[in-house]
């Protein structure tokens, strides 16, 4: 009953010293947003509520109101860490942000930093409105107990009876508890402090594998914003090995089927980066790995979905959207938001002393919540995780036409702080047969930053129908048959926003080409010219229609490229027909290439986008 111990509190062996420290130390833990943020802190803390003899009862409620208050306050405490984590006192939490073990206490998190300075004060502020009135309390029962008509009350049976129920018994001496100084230190308490030590200990060694596996789902799943399935994780120590069993990463964006799946994952882990708080990953191989296979169950989308970096710029003359273009273009930026997502977190914040712009950091705050916003800047030394080799051979994808060709993935310095890495981030992806190839090279985000950030991918001998489908078109195909080559070799910057500028040449071989209204013809070879920049969520495409017209020409498709002439005469007005009735060239060029586009890039019905 609260009554009754609000009345042992009172008439009890409470000092000061136990309700001050129990007000402190309950009011840092009520402020703390979350274990997963400040998972030592958390322990210590509570470990010194115990061991200081502070008063248990009086700390639970303190940190229970200071939690409700929280639900409220985290934008202030919020504000309060990037005064601390940004402000004057910044070399003090850079340096206990990289030192071991304190690393585990998650003061780079704003909402961790600022809840504990708020807690503090907050507790000081309970504690001495505490102690006065503990101390108010035994001072006028003190003097209460020296009047004989309270003295004869107290003696009533009744209101004895009423005391035991709802207060506790005994009989206070207020005088004495006024004068009691009592033990800083509880004997019990660190008896079960160390009892804790040891249970720990033993949790890891019976149940450490159970912690781990929970520890990886968690973790991935935050990373990869949807479910992540792993059957068993083992970390040898001793070893520096990491071992996983089952893993099975979903698409955020298809939750039928996973991004990849492997039935083993193994990594040297260096250990000595554990107490940083730190993944130090050697090399990371995974073993029977698929790409695109579909789920038994679907999977959930976790967290929230990455906001979209900038508002786009309205297209320039001659360019369109992808919405122009692709059938199911919602589905294309949303897995490009989260490609996105990922290269931030690869490319860290860049370096250097100075915190985030406002901007980005409103950003992590939508995404993450108040909670989850950290520091990165402050990190020094090493980075929070750090790949430096991975490797993945013979991976099956659904994603490739023929089932028995594999994929070769391979990474090098993947990192959360590649300007703490001498080596820039790379990436590879080539096909067992050639058909698909592909190469990101982010030199301007390593140590260095002196390079460029270039992306090259192409493909070969992909059926067309494939291409086809993913069009936005009329009923009938606008390609059929054969073929298509792409190449696509450009550069993209992460910094302030990630743009792109992609070159893109697309060749089709052996294909029908249909234009609604106009016909059919064959071609043999037939070259389409893009350009994509803007930002990566949501690009630009830029066809050249000069060049497309006559490429279509050359192709062969002198009967279709007529009828393209005469519908360019009855659109475009009689005033063009001195034009259109030229031979070939730059003006028939613009003119027919303005109605191909029309045809391709919109005017046509879409589908709708879900």
């Amino acid at each position: 009953m609260i009554t009754r111990k609000v009345g042992k509190l009172l008439r009890g062996n409470a000092t000061p010293a136990q309700v001050m420290s129990a007000c402190v130390l309950g009011a840092m833990l009520g402020f703390m947003p979350g274990f997963a943020a400040a998972p030592g802190l958390i322990v210590v803390l509570s470990l010194a509520l115990i061991v200081l003899n502070a008063n248990l009862f009086l700390a639970g409620t303190v940190a229970a109101l200071c939690q409700l208050t929280l639900l409220g306050a985290m934008p202030a405490t919020f504000a309060v860490g990037r005064v601390l984590l940004d402000g004057p006192a910044q070399p003090l939490f850079r340096a206990l942000v990289n030192a071991p073990v304190l690393a585990l206490f998650g003061f780079e998190y704003y909402a961790t930093t600022g809840g504990l300075l708020v807690g503090v004060v907050v507790g000081l502020g309970l504690g001495a409105a505490g102690v006065r009135l503990l101390q108010g309390f035994r001072a006028a029962m003190a003097r209460l107990g020296e009047s004989e008509r309270y003295t004869a009350m107290t003696n009533k049976r009744s209101l004895r009876i009423l005391t035991f129920v709802f207060i506790g018994g005994g009989k206070g001496d207020y005088e004495s508890m006024m004068s009691r100084k009592g033990k800083i230190i509880r004997p019990l308490g660190v008896a079960f402090a160390a009892l804790v030590l040891v249970l720990l200990g033993l949790t890891h060694l019976f149940l450490g594998d159970a912690i781990t596996t929970a520890a990886l789902r968690h973790g991935l799943e935050q990373a990869n914003g949807a479910t992540v399935d792993v059957e068993h994780a083992e970390l040898d120590l001793r070893e520096g090995v990491l071992r996983v069993q089952g893993l099975a990463v979903c698409d955020p964006n298809a939750l039928g089927t996973d991004l990849i799946r492997a039935e083993e994952v193994e990594a040297d882990v260096s250990t000595a980066s554990l107490l940083r708080k730190r993944i130090a990953l050697d090399s990371v191989v995974l073993v029977d790995a698929r790409h695109g296979a579909a789920r038994s169950a679907p999977g959930e989308r976790t967290g929230t979905a990455p906001a979209p970096n900038n508002d786009p710029a309205p297209p320039q003359e001659g360019e369109k959207t992808l919405d122009d273009y692709l059938a199911d273009a919602r589905v294309w930026k949303e897995r490009l938001a989260q490609v996105r997502q990922w290269l931030e977190r690869v490319s860290g914040d860049g370096g250097g002393d100075e915190p985030p712009p406002a901007e980005t950091i409103e950003e992590k705050i939508a995404r993450l919540g108040h909670a989850g916003v950290s520091a990165d800047h402050l990190i020094d030394g090493s980075p929070t995780l750090l790949i430096t080799r991975l490797r993945a051979e013979g991976v099956r994808t659904t994603s490739l036409p023929d089932a028995e060709e594999t994929v070769d993935v391979l990474g090098e310095n993947l990192s959360t702080h590649p300007h703490l890495v001498a080596g820039s981030p790379r990436l590879s992806i080539v096909s067992s047969k050639g058909t698909i190839s592909a190469t990101a090279d982010l030199a301007a985000i390593g140590s260095g930053a002196s390079g460029v950030n270039a992306i090259s991918l192409g493909c070969q001998a992909l059926p067309v129908e494939r291409l086809a489908a993913g069009l936005v078109s009329a009923e009938t195909p606008l390609l059929s048959g054969g073929t298509f080559d792409a190449s696509l070799n450009g550069t993209i910057a992460l910094r302030p926003t990630l743009n792109l500028d992609l070159p893109l040449q697309a060749t089709l071989h052996d294909t029908t080409i249909t234009l609604p209204g106009l016909g059919s013809e064959h071609v043999d070879e037939f070259s389409i010219p893009l350009g994509i920049r803007g930002l990566l969520e949501d690009p630009r495409i830029r066809l050249d229609r000069d060049a497309l017209a006559n490429a279509l020409v050359q192709a062969g498709a002198d009967r279709l490229a007529g009828e393209l002439r005469a519908e360019a005469h009855d659109r475009l007005g009689a005033e063009l027909s001195d034009a259109v009735g030229k031979d070939v060239g730059e003006d028939v060029g613009a003119a027919v290439g303005g109605l191909l586009e029309g045809v391709l890039g919109g005017g046509k019905k879409k589908k709708p986008d879900g």
